[in-house]
C-alpha cells in the first residue's frame, strides 16, 4: 500500500516511515504541505499522514486544499498538539483521524490499515472509543486497587494505562508474553452505546 507522510521533521518522517516500511507499505515522504499535495497528484496514495505545525501551509491548511483535490482523500494527522479543540478542529477540515506522535507503534501502523479498509472495527475503537476507554480504565484501575490494597493490606502501584487494538494473534503474542502458566481472570460485562467483557488477568507466582 502506498501511503505519503508529511512532515517538517526528517526525524518524525524517519520515524513514521520505518513503521509503515516494516509493515510492508511503500512510503513516500514530504517536509512541507505544497510537496505534499504534488506527491499526492503524483502517487495517489491510499494514505496520507500529516504534521500540524509545519512553516509555510499548516497541517490544517493542507487538509482543506487536499481534501479540495480529492474529497475522497484519506488523512491521519499525526501531531504533538493533542488538545481536544485541535483534534475537532482537524476532523472538521475534513481529516480522517487524530493520533499523537507519542502513540505507540502498533497503534500508527494499526490506524493507517484500518483506514485504507483493512479492518474498520479496529480503525472505530482507535480513534471515537480510545479517549474513552483510557479513562475509563483509569476510574476502573484505580477502584480496583484500592480494593487489591484492602484485600491483600499491601499498598497497589499502578501503571499509566495503554489503549490497544489487537488481534486474534496479538492477544496470543500478550498473553503468552505477560502470563506464563496459571493466572486468574476477572471478567465484568458491560452493555449500551458499546457491548463487551472487560477482563483483568493477573499472574499467579
Amino acid at each position: 500500500m502506498k501511503i505519503v507522510v508529511v512532515d517538517d521533521s526528517a526525524f518524525s518522517r524517519a520515524h513514521i516511515g520505518r513503521i509503515l516500511r516494516d509493515g510492508g507499505h511503500t512510503v513516500y515522504d514530504a517536509e512541507g504541505g505544497k510537496e505534499g499535495l504534488a506527491l499526492y497528484r503524483e502517487v495517489r496514495p491510499a494514505v496520507v499522514t500529516v504534521d500540524l505545525l509545519m512553516p509555510g501551509m499548516s497541517g490544517i491548511d493542507f487538509i482543506r486544499e487536499l481534501k479540495a483535490i480529492d474529497p475522497q482523500a484519506r488523512i491521519i494527522v499525526i501531531s504533538a498538539d493533542v488538545q481536544q479543540l485541535t483534534q475537532d478542529e482537524v476532523i472538521a477540515a475534513g481529516a480522517s483521524l487524530f493520533l499523537a506522535k507519542t502513540s505507540q507503534e502498533r497503534a500508527i501502523l494499526e490506524a493507517v490499515e484500518a483506514l485504507a479498509g483493512k479492518d474498520a472495527s479496529a480503525l472505530i475503537f482507535s480513534v471515537i472509543h480510545r479517549d474513552a476507554f483510557t479513562e475509563t480504565m483509569n476510574i476502573a484501575m484505580g477502584r480496583a486497587a484500592h480494593a487489591l490494597s484492602v484485600l491483600l493490606a499491601r499498598r497497589v502501584l499502578l501503571q499509566v494505562p495503554v489503549f490497544e487494538v489487537m488481534d486474534r494473534r496479538g492477544f496470543e503474542e500478550f498473553l503468552t508474553a505477560h502470563i506464563a502458566g496459571a493466572g486468574v481472570m476477572v471478567q465484568q460485562s458491560f452493555a449500551g452505546v458499546i457491548e463487551g467483557t472487560a477482563s483483568l488477568l493477573v499472574q499467579q507466582n
